[in-house]
């Protein structure tokens, strides 16, 4: 299965976001802590931010790693009835998209404006299955690729009126 494309500057913007976003909490956590602590406690306190820190690094770089695969429902129908139906689905949900039979990328979400700029939804319907990819748009004012279930409330959304199209044929 083929990745969503990106940026040429994707990994650049998201990895720049993500230190500005995770350094100054950190630094504050730590000022916070070693000024109330002993001189004894602050290795083990080091120990602890460290391994957050690294817990978080980690949870990025695989999000960051993983968020561009395309997800696939699948279905018994043929590459023109899944066109079908993605486009009833998309209709149905008030989200205009461009494309054609080789994907539909999402523009414009009408019900759920506000979230425009944050996310690039693109869907591919295939013989046998839908493929989808949401996925945050990056910018130096930094992305979590987690951002606060944004992209799975779409999803659900998305992934309730396919299945509500499959049972109307």
């Amino acid at each position: 299965m083929k990745k969503i494309k990106v940026n040429n500057d994707y990994w650049f913007l998201s990895i720049k976001g993500f230190l500005l976003i995770s350094v100054a909490p950190v630094s504050f956590l730590i000022n916070i802590l070693f000024r109330n602590h002993k001189i004894s406690e602050l290795p083990i306190l080091a120990l602890v931010i460290l391994t957050l820190y690294s817990f978080l690094t980690l949870l990025f770089l695989y999000k960051l790693l993983t968020e561009r695969n395309f997800k696939t429902l699948k279905n018994q129908f043929s590459k023109r009835k899944n066109i079908e139906i993605v486009k009833n689905s998309l209709d149905k949900l008030e989200w205009s998209y461009t494309g054609g039979e080789n994907g539909y990328l999402i523009r414009d979400w009408k019900k759920d404006k506000k979230l425009i700029s944050l996310l690039r939804f693109e869907v591919v319907p295939r013989s046998n299955g839908i493929s989808y990819n949401i996925i945050y748009s990056g910018g130096s004012k930094a992305r979590f690729p987690f951002f606060f279930g944004i992209r799975t409330y779409l999803e659900w959304k998305f992934k309730n009126e396919i299945k509500t199209t499959y049972k109307s044929i």
